[in-house]
């Protein structure tokens, strides 16, 4: 079955779809009220996943499908934290949609849709009612990319008094016994089915009791991570007797993170700092009394470990010969670490609660090497057949260790193996999917439908403004541009002096170019806040929440905030925020040549929604790279995005700023012939004139400017 795309700007075909099936509700309701059929709880059930081929089969089943559907709404409804006007307006048709997708045999539906539709009480409400369409208790996951999104669900599940269970990694839950996470709980020598059964301490336990609720609930809401473990590692071995198999509903949240969610996961990374792990070993052994032939074996084989791990890092080894060294290093550490396992379990004592510090260390760091051995064994087994596939890029970090990452360019044939194959029926959710076709084809989704929501934010008082004249922030220009590209930042900011904001920087160069140029140039350079690795980034949001006019300055700032109301009143987007063209994404671009684009789209989307998070929450966004004008001619972008688009002027900022300050101030009742101007929040609105793309970019600068990106662009190996 082809693809099908359900555009609500077009409700007509939509709304005539529906009246079909009440009609045939209907008539379904008349042989009931003759004796001629079953009460719909009764009729034989469809077997999920196959489409009906019989009329009066069909009917039944759309029949019986419609009474669990309007069977949840009322149950929800029941719930003061749930309103029946609401989803009757706003997710009803959208719910019906995916399940008649479902009915046709789809396997799977990419629902496209903006913040504030209600995602979550969509997949709630078509979980519930498949879940009473087919029968059966365990029924669905509910796989998001952060406990935020975790948390919320829960929150829901809570309201409405439903059965899903929430269950997150191991070190997010405390051992009662130690204190410690439960990665290092005192009963870390037994597994968890034993531990639940034996340990005292279990019906108190927050994991186990977690992970039981998970397992024997309707529904199970985790992280991508935790998912693809279960399915991949455990499922695949211990199959109907793992704790979570195959379910008949998964649905991705965020779906748009899915490709790099599912690389980073299966992707192999070697680390010159494996080197030290494997001295700091041998040096356990010897605290720990082993046999002095073990020691001088252990010496023996680390020398030899450490020779290969530099070889594989010799960054002029072809893939083919790396791959040769790297079976030998996955042989070498598999014998190594079986023999370490091996002591452990003959030296050690038997009553792990008596051993030493560096016994503990010991058993620890054996275990992890064991895991990691594992973890290259499997990347070996899945790509050996397909190295011309495989790229390997190098990184350092700031203590000077080398990785090297070992990726596949097949990512689609990568999700069908890791991802669809464990999945029935799939809902593939997010607010910046873009253009569903390439997001199928990208992983890897042949049979399927697709539905786009516009959204019903009131986005007057939100403008999106395209600073002019344009400068471009290209790798070919930004040299020359980024001395008035810190202007323009400072002044804009000084605009917004009583409010909270945030700085899309695009990259940490940008950032700390930035740093310094606000000690010379801003009133106020304490409010700017920056970061440069996750610790201090939650720092500054933390410095944010409390600081009436704080901005936070970042790269990596588009995913995961929730900036709403005063947290957020104005967002420069001072680049464009491209993909690294590091080796493998410059691969994969030749062999999905859409990807690029696409990807560029999704995260400007991801970047302007974190200051607008409901209906009635605004925010003012300048955009000052002029590549921007260019991926909004040759992308889709959403009509919600687009129809916001103004054009500012803000002159030679820096020679304004360099005069009177009164002079500057003025730059902002400043207006050019066809360009609208920045408004003081005590002028009017309708002294901007809203203006689409396509007349903007009539400007001569600008579409000079335009076209020398466009000519940078397409000079890229597509």
């Amino acid at each position: 079955m082809g693809t099908r795309s359900i555009d609500t700007s077009q409700l007509k075909e939509h709304t005539e779809e529906l009246k079909n099936i009440r009609e045939e509700i209907s008539k379904v309701e008349a042989l009931m009220s003759e004796g001629k059929i079953e009460e719909f709880s009764n009729i034989e059930k469809i077997p999920p996943k196959r489409r009906p081929t019989e009329s009066s089969t069909e009917l039944y089943a759309r029949a019986r499908m419609y009474y669990f559907l309007n069977d949840t709404i009322e149950y929800l409804c029941k719930s003061p934290y749930c309103s029946k006007e609401r989803i009757m307006q706003s997710q009803y048709y959208i719910v019906i949609a995916i399940l008649s997708s479902y009915l046709k045999g789809s396997d799977a539906f990419v629902l496209e849709a903006p913040t504030g539709v209600g995602k979550s009480i969509i997949g709630v409400i078509v979980s519930e009612t498949l879940r009473k369409y087919i029968g059966g208790s365990q029924f669905s996951y509910f796989l998001t990319s952060s406990k935020m999104l975790q948390d919320q669900m829960e929150r829901d599940a809570k309201h409405f008094s439903l059965k899903l269970a929430v269950l997150k990694g191991q070190a997010n839950y405390q051992c009662l016994q130690n204190g410690k996470t439960f990665v290092e709980r005192e009963c870390s020598d037994y597994s968890i089915p034993k531990a639940t059964e034996t340990m005292e301490c279990a019906k108190n336990c927050g994991y186990i009791q977690a992970r039981l609720r998970a397992m024997t609930w309707h529904g199970a809401i985790m992280s991508y991570a935790y998912w693809l473990s279960s399915m991949n590692f455990v499922y695949e071995k211990a199959g109907d007797y793992a704790p979570f198999g195959i379910r008949p509903l998964t649905i991705f949240d965020e779906c748009h993170m899915l490709s790099e969610i599912v690389q980073g996961m299966f992707q192999q990374d070697i680390n010159s700092s494996l080197i030290k792990r494997f001295t700091l070993l041998h040096d356990l052994l010897l605290q720990c009394n082993i046999d002095e032939k073990i020691i001088l074996w252990s010496l023996s084989e680390i020398e030899q470990i450490k020779t290969k791990i530099t070889q594989l890092l010799d960054e002029r080894i072809s893939v083919n010969d790396m791959f040769e060294h790297l079976k030998k290093l996955c042989d070498m550490i598999g014998s190594y670490t079986k023999v370490i396992i091996g002591v452990c379990n003959k030296y050690l004592p038997d009553d792990s609660s008596m051993w030493i510090a560096p016994q503990k260390r010991l058993d620890n760091m054996s275990d992890n090497m064991h895991k990691w051995w594992l973890s290259m064994r499997y990347f070996i087994n899945e790509n050996e057949s397909n190295l011309s596939y495989i790229v390997k890029t190098y990184s350092k970090d700031k203590l000077g260790n080398v990785t090297m990452t070992l990726r596949t360019l097949q990512e689609p044939q990568l999700i069908k193996d890791h991802v669809h194959k464990y999945c029935q029926f799939s809902i593939f959710m997010s607010a910046t999917i873009g253009d569903a076709d390439v997001f199928a084809e990208n992983i890897g989704l042949e049979n399927y439908e697709t539905m786009y929501i516009e959204s019903q934010f009131d986005y007057t008082k939100s403008p999106i403004y395209i600073v002019n004249p344009p400068i471009s922030m290209s790798m070919k220009q930004k040299t020359q541009n980024m001395k008035e590209l810190m202007y323009r930042i400072v002044h804009l900011t000084e605009n917004h002096t009583q409010e909270r904001g945030i700085i899309h920087t695009g990259n940490f160069e940008i950032a700390r170019t930035l740093k310094e140029f606000i000690w010379e140039h801003s009133n106020c350079p304490r409010r700017f806040l920056f970061y440069n690795d996750a610790f201090q980034k939650a720092e500054a949001i933390k410095k944010l929440q409390k600081n009436f006019n704080g901005i936070i300055v970042g790269p990596s700032l588009t995913e995961g905030l929730d900036l709403k109301d005063d947290l957020c009143r104005f967002m420069i987007l001072a680049k464009v925020p491209y993909p690294t063209l590091d080796e493998f994404n410059s691969k994969k671009m030749k062999i999905m040549p859409d990807w690029y684009g696409w990807k560029t789209v999704t995260t400007i989307v991801q970047a302007l929604g974190r200051g607008i998070r409901h209906k009635t929450d605004y925010c003012t966004t300048y955009l000052l790279d002029s590549c921007f004008s260019m991926i909004f001619q040759k992308e889709r972008v959403p009509r919600y995005i687009t129809s916001r688009i103004t054009s500012i002027n803000v002159g030679r900022i820096e020679q304004q700023m360099l005069e009177m300050q009164d002079e500057a101030d003025g730059l902002f009742n400043y207006r050019t012939e066809g360009v609208a101007a920045v408004v003081p929040k005590d002028e009017k609105k309708e002294t901007v004139d809203t203006i689409d793309v396509e007349a903007m970019l009539q400007n001569s600068e600008t579409k000079k400017q335009v076209e020398d990106d466009k000519e940078e662009w397409d000079d890229l190996p597509f």
